[in-house]
């Protein structure tokens, strides 16, 4: 006969506990030779050989500051078909500021994609778990239009006039 009735004369001292603080640093390292991501639905492709994710940071009192820091040596990717990058450099240096989870502010986030380098500094969030916010502004240094043309995905690139043959910087 199994009895479920449960007792009530033992004293239930079980605890709960909360994570006050957590620090990690030169702990965290993700290493891949080959990662491969397909989405049939949206028609997307993409692939990432030679990557490190890096993540120093810490987090206390529902809040936390910390870095990513990922580098991939090739990362291909074609959308709906069209190719978007073919075997590209990216290397992301992410700092970010978390206010519970809700709010993340980036300060100085460093993105470079082959020659492209580009800044990011401002906020991230969902205040409401239902709509998504960004504000973030954007700097980078000078292009050379000829070096950065090849970035562009094919259908821009045919919607340049063939007549029209032009240099110079993007700023």
């Amino acid at each position: 006969i199994l009895d479920l009735t449960p007792d009530t004369t033992a004293e239930d001292t079980t605890q709960g506990w909360t994570l006050k603080r957590i620090h990690l640093s030169d702990c965290l390292t993700v290493n891949a030779r080959h990662l491969t991501f397909l989405d049939q639905k949206d028609s997307i492709d993409a692939e990432i050989q030679d990557l490190t994710i890096g993540l120093d940071g810490t987090w206390e009192d529902m809040s936390g500051e910390g870095e990513i820091n990922l580098t991939a040596e090739q990362v291909s990717c074609r959308l709906k078909g069209e190719e978007y990058a073919n075997g590209l450099p990216v290397r992301i240096t992410l700092p970010v500021q978390m206010d519970g989870s809700e709010h993340i502010t980036i300060r100085q986030a460093q993105v470079a994609v082959s020659e492209v380098e580009m800044m990011l500094d401002g906020t991230l969030g969902t205040p409401d778990y239902a709509t998504y916010t960004m504000d973030l502004q954007v700097q980078t240094n000078e292009w050379k239009i000829s070096n950065v043309w090849h970035l562009l995905p094919a259908s821009l690139q045919s919607i340049w006039p063939k007549q029209v043959d032009a240099d110079g910087h993007i700023r």
